[in-house]
């Protein structure tokens, strides 16, 4: 029996009766059903079909079915002057899990069966899979889970072509295909039904629909067409647009009702279509119904159709007040007219292996010699197979040549398509060609598509390194420019006091402090008269950062009246305020080797670890605060327990003397200090500039900016992205600093450091 499968169609149903029975081990029955079915099978095998042989290189055909318990496939080849005659049947007796199935799913199954136990058919021939179920848009798209996705990868090395089913020729065949008539009982699908009619006049031509949902809604349209056409044409753009506005309102069945002989006929397969016209709207219906689970034409007199008959003669004539409420649409052309058929992408410029392809199939080169030349000597590398160009490779047999279309939509779904993990340039590459493609300039490509790539770019990896040379602030005159900063929250100390608001001079490096207890701009601004203004004069500027309490009205007008600049660091950048952060770190180190367990005292601390700050040597200039701010060195409390000479030999009188001439020295030590300074920041500039990557950027530029740097890093957790924007530059302020707009022109309000940003690549 098992030879004689490939001339049985459905064989598997056929015989299950006697399945059935030879499982039963312990007791063999014999009962009506078996006799039946083996009387089914002798009377089949008296008039086997022809089994005909395929044409190499020429198309066949596969048709499909699916019973409950089985899948079926027949292949079928067209002979000359024959018709239709079967090559193959194949059948599959589906198990417990495969049973539970659904139609479609099955019937992707079938071809999947016929694909392995027919491979040297489906490796040298193309295959047209002709069914009206949608199993082409089923497992071709990407998003496809579960099974489905697993078959279309198996089926994806095979050239099959999905073709809605059509009149069937050959008696086998249709034998064949009305034992697989089955349709799944579990699946219940709600039905729409759909009334149509066409009407052309001397006045114009139209279409009726009527649609009535599986609730009971009743919608009416009639659509007037601009274009002249036929009865015919009418009824089959009725037909068409009552199955487009079906699956508009998501339908999965429908059954269309009609008046014209010629479309119910045609499409059925009892009439040919043998006029252009005719042929197109065939094919047209057919693709259009084929996208339902369920589609079937009832043919009705036309007495039974009044209602559509009656509405496609108003939407035919002049009125243009319609009485009822009707829907209304005009058509401006042909729904044949409209459909685009991509077939391939054609571009204007030639694709890089055209040379290399022309010469392997017919042996022409180029006219220059030296192209002729590289070609001759490249083709070495190619071959063709199954009429397409592949590149013999080190790694894989063979590499499909792609075109500049072709690897352009592939980069993209290998990047970030279904199985695309945004991977980078390189390793893009490399999963390309293992998947066996192959075009020149696939690593040069990759790496341009990931610099592009906005959701690379938008969560890449934070940039430590530097973007600028470090640009030191010289300025030798003394207590003409400070920065100020505040510390805390402290341990809560008398007074409430838990906020340090620091001042620091950028020539001296002289400290001031005050603990306070709050940190508003009324506290900041006595800070500045009390320590700084009332103590050292007015300032030329004074650097802060951006917090609440310097960057405010308040304190803009208090240093606006006595003529003081208000300068503020880059967001997010500290080293543009790096005084001041260098006395924070200072003092925090003081008060924790100073502090034990009473860590409330260290607002107390405060006036030691300031006089022991201003009284030591600083390495920048050489000489303490103190001196460079008074013209000679403090006396310390351990000079007076161990005196030295200047303490032993002190002279009341004289001593007022020399400090006046130790003041008249002061813009000479201060000179020396300025050149020490200088030179000390020359060799913290080199050492700092070893590590700079320079990033250039310039106005009107892309950036991202850091998300850290907006205080929205912990927006969504470990997810968030470190880059957001793009913002666009619109000034420099200094190399390295520049401020920003957003893209419908809204200017940011600081500036912002080349640090915190990366350029944008669109």
């Amino acid at each position: 029996m098992a030879a004689l499968n490939r001339f049985v169609s459905k064989s598997a149903d056929k015989q299950m009766p006697f399945f059935t029975t030879l499982r039963q081990n312990k007791k063999f029955k014999w009962g009506p059903a078996e006799q039946e079915a083996f009387e089914a099978l002798k009377s089949h095998l008296k008039n086997l079909p022809t089994i005909a042989r395929a044409k190499e290189g020429g198309k066949l055909q596969l048709y499909i079915s699916a019973s409950p318990k089985t899948v079926a496939a027949v292949l079928v080849a067209e002979a000359e002057n024959k018709g239709q005659q079967p090559v193959y049947f194949v059948c599959h007796v589906l198990n417990g899990p495969e049973t539970r199935y659904t139609l479609v799913e099955k019937m992707a199954y079938a071809v999947l069966i016929a694909a392995r136990k027919l491979r040297p058919y489906f490796d040298a021939h193309t295959i047209e899979v002709l069914t009206n179920f949608p199993l082409e848009k089923a497992i071709s798209k990407l998003d496809t889970s579960g099974r489905l996705l697993k078959w279309a990868i198996e089926l994806s090395e095979f050239d099959l072509e999905f073709r809605p089913r059509t009149a069937i020729k050959a008696q086998a065949l249709a034998d064949f295909i009305v034992e697989a008539s089955y349709q799944e009982d579990e699946v219940q699908a709600e039905v729409w039904d759909v009334s149509v009619d066409g009407s052309a006049a001397q006045t114009g031509s139209g279409a009726r629909i009527i649609m009535k949902s599986p609730a009971g809604d009743i919608f009416e349209y009639a659509i007037k067409f601009t274009f002249n056409a036929s009865n015919n044409e009418a009824e089959y753009e009725a037909a068409i647009a009552g199955i487009q506005m079906c699956l508009a309102a998501d339908a999965k069945r429908v059954i269309l009702t009609t008046d014209s002989q010629l479309v119910a006929s045609q499409f059925s397969g009892e009439y040919e279509a043998k006029e252009p016209s005719m042929v197109k709207y065939l094919e047209k219906l057919r693709s259009v119904s084929a996208q339902l689970e369920k589609f079937s034409i009832n043919l009705v007199p036309r007495a039974e159709n009044t209602l559509a008959d009656a509405l496609s003669k108003l939407a035919s004539s002049n009125v243009a007040d319609l009485k009822r409420t009707v829907m209304m649409e005009v058509m401006n052309k042909r729904s044949t007219e409209s459909e685009i058929i991509r077939v391939m992408a054609i571009t204007t410029t030639s694709e890089w292996y055209d040379n290399i392809q022309t010469y392997i199939q017919r042996g022409a080169l180029p006219a220059d010699f030296a192209e002729a030349k590289k070609t001759r000597r490249d083709s070495v590398w190619y071959i063709i197979l199954w009429g397409r160009l592949y590149k013999k490779s080190f790694s894989l047999p063979f590499l499909r040549c792609l075109t500049a279309f072709e690897s352009a939509r592939l980069i993209e779904e290998m990047h970030e398509g279904t199985c695309g993990n945004h991977a980078g340039g390189k390793p893009l590459a490399i999963i390309c060609q293992r998947q066996g493609y192959y075009w020149p300039t696939m690593l040069e490509d990759c790496r341009a598509y990931v610099k592009k790539c906005e959701k690379c770019q938008k969560f890449s990896a934070v940039i430590n390194l530097p973007a600028n040379d470090l640009m030191p602030i010289l300025n030798p005159i003394p207590f003409a420019q400070w920065g100020m900063d505040i510390v805390g929250p402290f341990p809560m100390a008398a007074g409430g006091r838990k906020f340090l608001i620091v001042a620091v001079d950028y020539f001296t490096k002289w400290i001031e402090a005050e603990p306070v207890a709050k940190i508003t701009a009324n506290q900041v601004k006595k800070f500045i008269w009390k320590n700084i203004i009332t103590r050292f004069g007015l300032p030329q500027a004074i650097v802060f950062d951006h917090g609440s309490q310097f960057d405010c009205a308040p304190i803009q007008c208090f240093l606006g009246l006595y003529r003081v600049k208000l300068a503020h660091s880059s967001v997010c950048h500290p080293q543009s305020n790096g005084q001041a952060e260098a006395a924070n770190k200072q003092i925090l180190a003081a008060l924790k080797k100073k502090l034990e367990d009473c860590k409330g005292k260290w607002a107390d601390l405060m006036p030691e670890i300031l006089w022991c700050n201003r009284t030591a040597i600083k390495e920048a200039t050489g000489e303490s605060p103190f001196k460079l701010s008074f013209g000679s060195e403090a006396v310390i409390p351990a000079e007076m327990a161990l005196p030295t000479m200047r303490i032993q030999h002190y002279d009341e009188e004289r001593n007022d003397q020399l400090l006046r001439h130790q003041l008249d020295f002061m813009p000479e030590i201060r000179m020396k200090a300025e050149v020490s300074s200088a030179a000390y920041k020359s060799r913290m500039s080199r050492a700092y500039n070893k590590k700079v990557k320079h990033r250039p950027l310039g106005v009107g530029d892309l950036v991202l900016r850091r998300t850290a740097a907006t205080g929205k890093g912990n927006a969504q957790g470990k997810l968030t992205a470190n880059w957001e924007g793009p913002y666009q530059i619109w000034e420099e302020i200094v190399p390295g600093s520049y401020r920003l707009m957003q893209m419908d022109g809204t200017a940011l309000k600081n500036s912002w450091n080349a640090s915190t940003l990366r350029k944008y690549y669109v």
